[in-house]
């Protein structure tokens, strides 16, 4: 082929995976919300990786941080998908409880990738989650005792992983242990122990000298062999210690080379957010201030919380492609929302035929009784399982049984019994038929612990504050919170 045509198909080539990432970043914003900015941010850190691999000489680190329940593996999982790479994926917690590991690989990087479909010298996608819990300094600042995925330092600094030579020491040894059992054994030895056997009623076990199913596979990962296992558990120890002393005099074959690994380290770094992430009380604070809060967060402020869990030259190794999740915004959280309660509509009519219409007084309450802007998602999603799952079927049956067959609505409001007796109820209504259904909303009865009267003289109490704290320091106070869902009031902060 020409110079001219190899130009021409590489040009080809460039522009369709670069079209491909588009396609993807466009993809993954419809399914991920508010995150839009930390798509386009991984997306131009994998470009070079994914266009052109030929030029990676080295694993590109991608390091995600951020609060729980904000998307972080799911868009790690998603991306995989989309990229076709769901066959050259591998997902390591780095807690120590990875699944799909047994007893003996479960502690090896290099053991998990070599178990994998990643092939040496290949792309593929490794990702290190939970990596705040593979803390190598403790809490004091000592250098804490971490025995597992000790690998994974020189995976992060060339992608070059040596073999292990401990495991092929163990096998060696077993072997010559077993080989030199066997040759000082005499035929008396033998046949007393036949004779042992035959009075117990059991079959003589015979000594090993083959490698057992795990150290085969061992010596074939560390070897590099194309043998089949059963092939390798039939070698006799000649044929083992020759391959293991052809490759110790080998120079090619040594390392196991994954530089052209794309790795995620995924995790929670709490200490970025000093205080603010750990003040449950504060169940009311406004979604938008936290997020501007969290978005102030530095790359300087990474490297300092991960001075506090790692040894200098382990933080080193991460690099400096710090991706730093901010907490979602109000915005974010009415759109998680109303996407939620639209597919809990979809099913229940998909699976009854009964066509609900949510009242905005049912996506307000769930608002004020399901978000926790310092702990993401999660409280989110199972609060509104819990208020509109069950009594969602519950209204279904109702409704089916007033006439409602889909082409009427059935309206659906929320009453949260603040001024009404009866404490919150989901209120249906079809045609001229009504009925309520109890629900549980756990957040209104902390936040409205205080009278209302009380609460306005706090509000105004406060208010002084802000107006010193303004004139200190020459800015206005962003928020101030007036806690009354733990002490009554008296627990309040300024930010």
């Amino acid at each position: 082929m020409s110079h001219p045509d190899i130009s021409r198909d590489l040009h080809t080539t460039l522009a369709e995976r670069t079209r491909h990432l588009q396609a993807i970043a466009h993809s993954l914003k419809a399914e991920l919300f508010g995150i839009d900015e930390i798509i386009d941010r991984v997306i131009d850190s994998l470009r070079a990786w994914y266009v052109l691999p030929q030029l990676i000489s080295r694993p590109v680190v991608i390091c995600l941080w951020g609060l729980t329940g904000t998307g972080k593996t799911q868009l790690v999982r998603r991306l995989a998908q989309h990229l076709g790479f769901y066959d050259r994926f591998i997902e390591v917690q780095m807690d120590g409880f990875s699944h799909g590991s047994g007893h003996r690989t479960a502690g090896s990087i290099s053991a998990m990738l070599a178990e994998s479909g990643i092939a040496e010298g290949a792309p593929g996608i490794l990702v290190l989650d939970e990596f705040q819990r593979f803390r190598t300094v403790d809490a004091s600042g000592k250098e804490a005792r971490v025995e597992r995925y000790q690998d994974v330092w020189a995976l992060l600094s060339d992608g070059r992983l040596p073999p292990s030579l401990s495991v092929l020491s163990e096998i060696e040894s077993s072997l010559a242990w077993a080989e030199y059992d066997q040759d000082r054994r005499t035929d008396d030895d033998e046949e007393d122990e036949e004779e042992d056997a035959a009075k117990a009623g059991k079959t003589k076990r015979k000594r090993r000298l083959q490698l057992s199913p795990w150290e085969a596979q061992e010596f074939k990962r560390c070897l590099k062999l194309r043998e089949s296992l059963l092939e390798i558990m039939t070698w006799k120890p000649d044929e083992i210690q020759a391959r293991l002393r052809a490759f110790r005099a080998s120079q090619d074959n040594w390392e196991t080379d994954y530089s052209k690994l794309l790795v995620f380290v995924s995790g929670n770094l709490d200490e970025m957010y000093a205080e603010t992430a750990k003040r449950v009380e504060d169940c009311d604070t406004d979604a938008d201030i936290f997020h501007a809060l969290t978005k102030k967060l530095s790359l300087i402020d990474v490297k300092k919380a991960l001075a506090e869990r790692f040894k200098p030259e382990q933080v080193a190794r991460l690099g400096n492609n710090h991706v730093i999740y901010p907490s979602f915004s109000r915005a974010t959280y009415v759109r998680l929302i109303l996407s939620i309660c639209d597919r809990y509509v979809g099913e229940i009519q998909e699976s009854s035929g009964v066509r609900f219409v949510l009242d905005a007084s049912v996506y307000e309450q769930i608002y004020a009784n399901a978000v926790f802007p310092a702990q993401g998602t999660r409280p989110l999603f199972s609060s509104i399982h819990a208020i509109l799952s069950a009594t969602l079927v519950n209204a279904a049956l109702w409704a089916l049984e007033q006439g409602a067959h889909g082409s009427e609505p059935v309206w659906l409001m929320l009453d949260p019994g603040e001024v009404t007796p009866g404490g919150p109820r989901l209120v249906a209504r079809f045609r001229l038929a009504r009925r309520e259904f109890p629900v549980a909303l756990e957040l209104n009865r902390p936040k409205q612990r205080a009278n209302a009267d009380f609460r306005a003289l706090l509000a105004v109490h406060e208010a002084g504050h802000g107006l010193v704290y303004a004139l200190l320091f020459g800015r206005a106070p962003q928020e101030i919170r007036i806690n009354g869902a733990s002490f009554e009031g008296r627990d309040n902060s300024y930010v």
